[in-house]
């Protein structure tokens, strides 16, 4: 016990007993402390009422606070009304001695407590191997730790006088406000700065700060931690980057980095090689670059990497590129780790060139081989000398119907019709070529001839030769193949046509859209006009007819387009024996022919394009009636054949369906047999005005429809076509599904997005006469935002008519996924002009409801829409 807390004890013992001897109340109350809620209330008012209880009773109150121990106490002891001093007030001041003694003794004890733990807790904060600095809301150092003072060469003395200014010159005094209320909202955080040492130098810290709020006051906590190593860590690195990025950058290889099939880096030589910018490959996955064909090698030869197994680190694979490309690489690669992760290390080179390079050499090389291997390839050695032939290979007797042994230059000669001089020697005389052959001016050459052989065919050989030298270098002769290339003349031939073919095609194609466009105008415009007009009025008669003009006219483009460009159909199932008789008839009215049916009332439904489909009878029925002037009999039968059936199994493309046959039988003069094998080819015809284009067409309609067609003639007795189709597979539709309300009347809003001004316009009368309201978009973009205007101000469109192709702008295709993706239920509706566009045929798989193909009339029209709004219909 020190002597502070003794005489404490002692002075509060006298008072007490002076208390009871002179019959009084003692309180002894501490200033400095902070008096509990129930102390108060003692002291300020109960205390005074038993001060007065004591006045009128004589009893004594003792009330004693003892400030070392913090507790509050009162005594009450009876005496006796003459205040003579008994063995009970001994007692009570012995009681009040003890007590008081031991809360003295306990305070003590737990300051001795309290004194050791702020003992190691001083010396912790001393030994830490960080920095500490605890500085008030002014900035000034009120403590420091050991740390503090090594680092900045500073007494604690020192740095006790000093400020945060003085140590970090990146914090002046104007910035710490600024700081003071940041650290006062995130109470802790970590931060990057500078400390200045007392001789001046500077190192980077990273300090970690806290606020602290202690008995109304606020402090700063600060540890500082030197990152000087760290720092110097973080230049190397980045040194070490920078000439890794100067390395890959100037080099032409590609160098890449992949961690977890993701790109991490790559480099210009990567954007050269693929195509793709360095954005769009740091976004792709790595095995999207790598090409199909080669993704199993590359992925297990990069698992045995990273397994660390026996493996190859350098080999050839391909990559593809944004074009879609197959490139050919030299790949080489090693395993790494990268931010901590397993990566793999790349570079690579294009060898493209060179692979192709090798693979015409192994394509020479075996063109080689087989002109030597096969009949039509015929090896020979021309003497000069004797202008003779020393060897001919037995191939050419099939080339010329000469034996070998017969074989003469001067029968070469005699069999040439036309000579195609190729290489050294184009553009030459014939006969001038040859002299410079022989003169050696040329070290190889080559020639196509047309020849006429033995037996009166015609044939194409291709002569290719190389110059024979004897040890002088005197040129002795020649070394050639001689082979028969006339059916690589008739491919050329057919190539030549298909792309006279293709670029009608291109050409039709435009003007069909232009002129769809346009009919879609007249006869919108002539079918609105039907129905304002009286039925059977000579007004509506003159409609009718100038609407069947119109169709007839969409039939001769729609024949021609889907020649050129090969149409898609636009499939339904359908019931073709109504569309048999129709077409037939439709085609010989006025003729002297007349058409005989044998079409069964069973016939299976098939899937077709009637529109299309028609063109084929009407085809092969105008053949039929040119082939009899004089007039005879057409007779048009039908059946269904099973898949059991062999004669059909040999010609359709799919033996396994079932199919429905339909024959065409003429009694006409019939077909050489000399052109039955070209009767389907584009342009062929034996008439003075024909195009050639009828049966080419119809054989590119049938074959679109999966079927196939024949055809068997006999001079003199006739020719007959036979089509196959397949059988449909879907159910024949109700007659619910059939049925149309003739007025198709309706109600809601349309929106009509089309390019046309003049198809806008017709289309929106229609639309309008059968009761819609009509708004109208030129494009895509123009249609989406109209579309999601009208449905967030709840009043949105029934349906969206929309144009397939917009020069220039967002067409049907890209701006229904748009639709779809904001509203799921929208009725979209496509139309074109362009009727053989994939889309057309399965608009379904495009997100639309319903299809229309310009021009259209106003029943066309409303069907679509019933059909659209038919919840049954997909």
């Amino acid at each position: 016990m020190d002597n502070n807390n003794f005489n404490e004890m002692i002075f509060l013992i006298v008072c007490a007993f002076l208390a009871v001897l002179f019959g009084g109340a003692l309180i002894w109350i501490d200033a400095a402390k902070d008096y509990s809620i129930l102390d108060k209330l003692l002291i300020f008012f109960i205390f005074p009422i038993f001060y007065a209880a004591f006045y009128f009773t004589r009893r004594i109150f003792v009330w004693i606070t003892l400030i070392t121990g913090g507790v509050s106490f009162w005594v009450i002891y009876n005496i006796a009304p003459d205040f003579s001093y008994s063995l009970q007030t001994l007692i009570f001041i012995l009681v009040t001695a003890v007590f008081s003694s031991e809360m003295i003794f306990r305070s003590m004890k737990t300051q001795r407590n309290t004194e050791k733990f702020l003992r190691f807790t001083q010396f912790s904060v001393d030994h830490i191997s960080d920095a500490a600095f605890w500085m008030s809301a002014d900035a000034h150092f009120i403590y420091v730790n050991d740390k503090a003072c090594h680092s900045l060469g500073y007494t604690r003395e020192e740095l006790l006088s000093m400020t945060v200014h003085d140590i970090d010159p990146e914090f002046p005094r104007e910035k710490w406000s600024k700081h003071w209320e940041q650290l006062q909202e995130k109470k802790s955080f970590t931060m990057e700065s500078l400390h200045r040492t007392k001789e001046g130098k500077i190192f980077p810290v990273e300090i970690v700060v806290n606020y602290m709020e202690f008995e109304g006051k606020e402090y700063n906590c600060a540890f500082a931690r030197n990152i000087t190593q760290r720092k110097q860590s973080e230049i190397t690195l980045r040194e070490s980057e920078a000439k890794f990025r100067a390395l890959t950058e100037t080099t032409t290889l590609a160098t890449f980095i992949h961690c977890g099939a993701q790109f991490k880096y790559v480099n210009t030589g990567m954007v050269n090689i693929s195509g793709f910018s360095k954005e769009e490959l740091l976004k792709m996955n790595f095995w999207d670059l790598i090409h199909p064909d080669c993704r199993d090698l590359v992925r297990e030869r990069g698992q045995a990497r990273l397994h660390n197994d026996v493996n190859p680190n350098r080999y050839e694979t391909a990559v593809l590129s944004k074009n879609g490309e197959k490139c050919w690489i030299d790949l080489s690669v090693c395993a790494f780790e990268f931010e901590q992760q397993p990566a793999v290390l790349g570079a690579f080179s294009d060898i493209t060139d060179r692979k192709r390079a090798e693979e015409k050499i192994k394509e020479s090389e075996q063109i080689y081989r087989s002109a030597i291997e096969v009949a039509d390839a015929v090896p020979y050695y021309q003497n000069y000398l004797t202008n003779q032939y020393d060897f001919v290979g037995p191939g050419i007797e099939l080339l010329t119907g000469y034996s070998p042994e017969e074989f003469t230059y001067d029968i070469w000669q005699s069999m040439e019709q036309d000579i195609v001089l190729l290489g050294d020697l184009a553009g030459m005389e014939p006969g001038r070529a040859v002299e410079k052959a022989k003169e050696g001016r040329g070290v190889s050459w080559r020639a196509d001839y047309k020849i006429k052989n033995r037996f009166g065919e015609e044939r194409w050989i291709s002569n290719a030769a190389v110059q024979v030298r004897d040890e002088q270098g005197r040129i002795v002769g020649s070394l050639g193949i001689l082979q028969d290339i006339t059916e690589r003349k008739r491919m050329e031939d057919n190539l030549l046509k298909a792309r006279k073919l293709e670029s009608v095609g291109i050409l039709a194609g435009g003007i069909a859209h232009d002129f769809n466009n346009l009919l879609t105008a007249i006869l919108g415009n002539v079918s609105l006009a039907k129905t304002l007009a009286a039925p059977h009025s000579k007004v509506f008669e003159r409609l009718t007819e100038a609407e069947k003009a119109s169709l007839r006219a969409q039939e001769l483009t729609q024949q021609l387009l889907t020649f050129s460009k090969g149409g898609a159909p636009i499939t339904k199932s359908e019931d073709i024996r109504a569309l048999l008789k129709e077409t037939a008839l439709f085609i010989l009215m006025g003729s002297n022919v007349r058409c005989e049916f044998d079409v069964p009332d069973d016939l299976w439904r098939v899937d077709v394009d009637k529109g299309q489909f028609s063109q084929v009878i009407q085809n092969l029925v105008i053949n039929a009636n040119q082939a009899m002037p004089e007039g005879g009999i057409i007779t048009i039968r039908s059946c269904n054949c099973t898949n059991d059936d062999a004669q059909t199994n040999r010609i359709v493309p799919f033996p396994d369906n079932n199919y429905v046959r339909i024959s065409i039988k003429d009694q006409g003069c019939g077909i050489p047999k000399a052109y039955l094998e070209k009767i389907f080819d584009p342009y062929f015809t034996t008439k003075q005005e024909g195009s050639g284009l009828g049966l080419a067409t119809a054989y590119s309609i049938v074959e679109k429809h999966k079927g196939a067609i024949t055809v068997n003639s006999q001079i003199g007795k006739g020719s007959t076509f036979t089509i196959y189709l397949p059988a449909s597979k879907l159910p024949a539709p109700s007659p619910l599904q059939e049925s149309f309300d003739v007025a198709f009347s309706g109600q809601g809003r349309i929106l009509i997005m089309d390019d046309e001004e003049i198809v806008k316009e017709v289309t929106g009368e229609i639309l309008t006469e059968m009761g819609y309201e009509v708004d109208f978009a030129d494009d895509g973009f123009e249609a989406i935002q109209q579309y999601k205007s009208a449905k967030e101000s709840k009043n949105p469109y029934t349906a969206v008519i929309m144009d397939l192709t917009i020069p220039g702008g967002m067409g049907g295709e890209e701006a229904v996924q748009e639709l779809r993706a904001f509203d799921p239920d929208v009725k979209a509706i496509v139309s074109s002009g362009y009727s053989n566009d994939p889309i057309m045929s399965h608009y379904q798989n495009y997100g639309f409801c319903g299809v229309i193909c310009k021009p259209f009339t106003y029943d066309d029209l409303g069907k679509v829409l019933q059909r659209a709004f038919n919840d049954d219909n997909p």
